[in-house]
């Protein structure tokens, strides 16, 4: 991910991250481009508030939802990082649950179609395991990509 673009980080409206002002980040941008520019620059800097002045603050950490204060003028931007355990959790299980529910399907549909469902029992079993299988893991994949939009405020499953 490119951090230099602000396009690749996380908005949050009207806030600030209070107390988290890098010494001297302080800058008096024309634009919010030049301000994501500063930050990008800084290796210190994880994220930054562009108000209605156009004055720029660096910050040195990011806040969580919670920690982000209300401020009627400001704009908080995130640096993008690199996706959360949650995140490789929950793509990779509804990844698997799509390929258990698909290929059950078929299995079942094409049984069907050949008058084998109702007088051979394994296709049925083979069925109802991979939708059993499939279900679990694309229930995990919700809870995990639940946990990590809610901790780490990731809005975009799977970019």
């Amino acid at each position: 991910v490119d951090a230099c673009k602000l396009s690749e980080y996380h908005h949050t409206p009207e806030s600030d991250c209070p107390d988290r002002n890098i010494d001297g980040g302080i800058i008096y941008a024309g634009t919010i481009e030049a301000c994501a520019a500063a930050c990008c620059s800084d290796p210190t800097c994880l994220s930054f508030q562009y108000n209605c002045a156009q004055v720029c603050y660096l910050k040195e950490a990011k806040c969580t939802r919670r920690q982000k204060t209300y401020s009627e003028c400001g704009n908080m931007y995130d640096k993008p990082e690199a996706h959360s355990t949650a995140y490789h959790v929950a793509r990779f299980s509804i990844m698997l649950s799509m390929m258990l529910l698909l290929p059950g399907a078929f299995l079942a549909v094409t049984a069907a179609c050949k008058g084998e469902l109702d007088s051979s029992p394994d296709g049925f079993t083979i069925f109802t395991t991979l939708i059993i299988f499939g279900g679990i893991f694309g229930g995990i994949g919700a809870a995990f990509y639940t946990i990590d939009h809610e901790l780490y405020g990731m809005d975009v499953p799977f970019s």
